[in-house]
């Protein structure tokens, strides 16, 4: 028996007046999963390759009723003009465990019986309570499918840094999909809208000699903007940048690492107190301050602190990209060498530079 149901999205779709009526057999109906796959690997997000279970994804689908399942060019995303899911939250969900898929968070979300799909979304924290929506206060959300962008207003990244979040998203897909009821997920790659900060630090050789200890007590960013909007424009032409953020002026220092200790040794040691690592929204590179602790050998100590201006070394932060910085202490001199690199890719080595 075919039946003609109404299914109810998100409360953003409701308010977007999306209701979208879709027609299924009984006995084929097959429930729109997904299957989330990182671009790149980022500790802060992902571990081993699998987008974490515990965070959320918000997805855009957009319906062409006579378009056949298949490669999707430029000039055919006209013919997607039904919205179909507009920031519906996902999450992952099931038991037993062996049956869990990315499903709905309101209510399950099936796929229409004629034409394609194509799809575009973003990734949402986990939430503070299980089953509950994910998605921050005061942040607005836009997509156009004809112009592929994707704006997130008001996005604030947390100053705590054990609280920090991996932004991630996806463009349009270039291809669509139509009822996959043999039990496959739909698969969307991510892109990182965010930068990674990485702080390593080891004794030079005139640091380590003759009994003297040193140890780093504290390191922080200085001034870190954490607030901004996000945008994403897929059709953007060079030099255009396809990812773009608009800060607002709310700076913090975000610790890095501390306050605790940690002697120095003549290889470089990661200082970070949130073993997911650091991520900021890309801005202008900032200070870094490093509290010192030097023990002489007649057991005198001395606390210094030290300021390094990054962006003597890296202009800015970007999108998708991780900086390394490499600190090496001696008595008289800071020799500090960055890299950047992409996620997880190796990137452009640069020359060590002094700070005296």
């Amino acid at each position: 028996m075919k039946k003609t149901i109404y299914i109810l999205l998100s409360l953003a779709a409701v308010l977007a007046c999306t209701k979208t009526e879709v027609a299924y057999d009984d006995a084929q109906i097959g429930e729109i999963t997904i299957s989330p796959i990182p671009g790149n690997i980022t500790k802060a997000a992902i571990s081993d390759g699998v987008y974490p279970e515990s965070n959320h994804i918000a997805l855009f689908a957009y319906h062409a009723p006579y378009f056949k399942a298949g490669a999707v060019t430029s000039a055919d995303y006209v013919r997607f003009y039904d919205t179909y899911l507009y920031d519906a939250e996902y999450h992952y969900t099931g038991t037993p465990q062996s049956t869990r898929i990315w499903s709905g968070l309101v209510s399950s979300y099936y796929w229409p019986i004629t034409g394609s799909l194509v799809f575009a979304g973003y990734s949402l924290p986990a939430p503070e309570t299980p089953e509950t929506s994910s998605k921050p206060i005061g942040t607005e959300v836009n997509y156009t499918l004809t112009t592929d962008k994707l704006e997130i207003k008001g996005y604030t990244q947390s100053s705590e840094t054990d609280k920090t979040f991996d932004l991630l998203y996806f463009g349009r897909t270039s291809t669509s999909y139509n009822n996959r009821r043999d039990g496959v997920s739909v698969p969307l790659t991510f892109n990182h809208a965010l930068s990674w900060i990485t702080i390593q630090i080891k004794g030079g050789d005139g640091a380590l000699v003759d009994g003297r200890v040193w140890a780093v007590t504290e390191v922080t960013l200085k001034d870190v903007q954490t607030k901004g909007d996000f945008t994403y424009l897929g059709t953007a032409v060079a030099p255009d940048p396809k990812v773009s953020w608009e800060l607002e002026d709310d700076d913090s220092d975000m610790s890095v690492y501390g306050p605790s200790s940690k002697p120095l040794t003549n290889a470089p040691v990661t200082f970070e107190t949130n073993p997911a690592g650091l991520v900021v929204i890309p801005q202008a590179a900032k200070k870094l301050e490093v509290k010192i602790s030097y023990k002489s050998p007649a057991g005198d100590t001395i606390d210094e602190i030290v300021e390094v201006d990054l962006s003597k070394y890296t202009t800015k932060w970007e999108a998708g990209k991780k900086y390394t910085y490499q600190l090496t202490f001696d008595p008289e001199k800071i020799l500090v060498n960055p890299t950047v690199s992409e996620w997880p890719n190796p990137g452009e080595v640069y020359t060590p530079s002094e700070i005296e």
